[in-house]
């Protein structure tokens, strides 16, 4: 099966991101897939920054489309002396899934990360960064299909995580929209966040994106 869809931002008007993707047994157009592997072959790809404010200051995580994934693992390869085909890839690497790795930046002058063994708890919320409890769902907000805090999963396609890296997320491409928050809940109880993080993703974020 064969669809289309398209990253469409909040607002009065609907505006479709360059970052739409044609699904074709659930990966990505074999377009892409040759353009991602053409540019890890010559290229230095990394992932997309997701910043802490609108303005797009700060570091609060960084973002691997179904592009960068497949460029970065091209690139891998090319440094293995390897030259990558569309028939090495492995479906988790051209799934069209968005990987968004969590940077737990310096807040209100505390730089200290939650321990390894602490659940984090990642949502898409709309207009504000507010997680606000795993057991109080911001209206609108969008569940990823997964998280771990194991961040070396990154790995597996080349990726190397940054230092701040506390948990990584997946989100269908279709749920990435602008005027919504990647927000972040570290603790363990049901009513409460022990502490919190998120970053904006906007228009312009979506429209660099591919």
């Amino acid at each position: 099966m064969v669809r289309n869809i398209g990253l469409c931002c909040v607002g009065l008007a609907t505006v479709c991101s360059p970052i739409a993707v044609q699904l074709h047994d659930e990966s990505v157009d074999s377009a892409i897939i040759k353009s991602a592997l053409d540019f890890g072959r010559q290229d230095n790809p990394v992932p997309y920054k997701l910043p802490m404010t609108l303005n797009s200051s700060g570091d609060a995580g960084a973002v691997y489309t179904p592009f960068v994934r497949i460029a970065m693992f091209s690139k891998s390869a090319r440094l293995q002396g390897r030259r990558l085909t569309a028939a090495d890839l492995p479906n988790e690497v051209t799934r069209p899934i968005i990987y968004i790795a969590v940077h737990w930046y310096c807040l209100n002058f505390d730089c200290s990360l939650p321990e390894t063994t602490v659940p984090i708890g990642v949502r898409l919320t709309p207009r504000d960064p507010c997680y606000c409890a795993p057991s109080v769902v911001h209206p609108g907000s969008i569940l990823p299909l997964w998280v771990t805090r194991n961040v070396g999963v990154l790995e597996a396609f080349g990726a190397k995580p940054g230092k701040l890296a506390v948990a990584v997320a997946a989100f269908p491409v279709g749920s990435i929209k602008a005027g919504y928050w990647v927000s972040s809940c570290a603790g363990t109880s049901p009513t409460d966040c022990d502490d919190s993080r998120g970053g904006p993703i906007t228009s312009t974020d979506l429209a660099g994106w591919r």
